[in-house]
């Protein structure tokens, strides 16, 4: 299967689209953002393809780009179905076995949620911007965003991206109000990280602060930290050439570095 297609996912149909690597050493998947979809991403996948000779496959989640909705409110169960029945199905379809995960902001938390659940059947995972502890700042980005849409050509902009935006937007608000897995402190709910992780966070992020770190730290002590100097929430499209460095150097290293290695990198 190779291009963008609308393929019955877990009961659904979503959109799919998978970026073939010359001699392709493996599979990342990509896990989009609250408000993201498989347009979204832009031109990274096919750059992240070729800089680490893997296949990239990514999907819009319900409601979001093409796939066919309405957008499903946030909760304790909306996380839970989207990485354990969800990405179970989209990876069963593609016959992609031991992918890594890439998860954007939301999209880390259930890549990370389906990591440990499935230790076996992941090789590593790359988190960018990671949301995954319900914070001040989370709210206050939130809230930044609600004058944007009211505000700017915010709602046109993400348009583009989703058949309805108003939906999808609404839909990542009602986090707010939501009993959602990130409202409990990770270590409560999910067991150890058991793969190589990479973090790439950006110093400026406007819906994160370090206690994203704090939170994950106790569950994956291994992690590789890039903190990325003049950089907000979306360090792929902020800082991609670094970004997609970072990662294939990563990448590259995975069979030399031990599941449970104590090695946290800066890098700016």
């Amino acid at each position: 299967m190779i291009g963008t297609a609308l393929l019955n996912i877990a009961g659904r149909q979503l959109e799919t689209r998978r970026i073939p690597a010359p001699h392709a050493q493996g599979t990342i998947v990509l896990l989009h953002e609250a408000l993201g979809s498989v347009s979204h991403w832009r031109d990274f996948p096919e750059r992240l393809a070729e800089r680490c000779s893997m296949d990239v496959l990514i999907y819009s989640r319900l409601g979001h780009g093409q796939s066919e909705g309405p957008p499903v409110a946030r909760s304790r169960r909306y996380f839970e179905q989207q990485s354990l029945e969800v990405l179970p199905a989209l990876l069963t379809q593609f016959a992609i076995e031991c992918p890594v995960l890439l998860g954007h902001s939301e999209g880390a938390a259930i890549a990370l949620i389906y990591a440990t659940m499935h230790p076996e059947k992941v090789r590593a995972l790359v988190l960018e911007s990671p949301i995954l502890r319900a914070e001040p700042a989370s709210a206050a980005g939130m809230a930044m965003a609600e004058r944007a849409w009211q505000e700017t050509d915010f709602r046109e902009r993400l348009s583009r991206h989703h058949r309805d935006p108003d939906a999808v937007f609404a839909a990542w608000l009602s986090i707010r109000d939501s009993d959602s897995l990130l409202t409990l402190p990770l270590e409560a709910h999910l067991p150890p990280v058991r793969c190589p992780l990479l973090v790439i966070e950006g110093e400026h992020d406007e819906y994160a602060t370090s206690l994203q770190m704090e939170a994950l730290r106790p569950l994956a002590p291994q992690t590789q930290l890039v903190r990325l100097t003049d950089t907000g929430h979306t360090p792929h499209r902020e800082q991609p050439e670094i970004v997609l460095k970072q990662i294939a150097s990563f990448l590259s290293r995975l069979e030399q570095v031990p599941s449970n290695s104590h090695n946290f990198l800066s890098s700016q």
